[in-house]
């Protein structure tokens, strides 16, 4: 991930969904493992694979739409998530 991506993400009040694979940090919120007596964290892991799920499903929405990259770009130019400092 980009520094300034990071940076974005850390002054804001956005947070990345990841999967297992990803270490838990300040912007990317991971399920919790061994949570078989824990109701609470087995909550919690439901509800973040349902939106991973969700998330998934719009990006399939958008590449069966054929949605252009400059399009795309153009998203993430007005949220402000780009690589490069404006």
């Amino acid at each position: 991930m980009s520094e300034h991506f990071e940076n974005v993400l850390r002054n804001s009040d956005y947070w990345i969904a990841g999967d297992d694979a990803y270490s838990c940090d300040e912007i990317i919120l991971t399920p919790y493992s061994n949570v078989k007596n824990d109701p609470g964290k087995s909550a919690f892991n439901f509800f973040h694979s349902s939106l991973r799920m969700k998330i998934e499903n719009c990006f399939g929405v958008l590449v069966a739409r054929q949605v252009s990259t400059k399009y795309l770009h153009s998203i993430c130019l007005n949220l402000k998530f780009t690589d490069s400092p404006d």
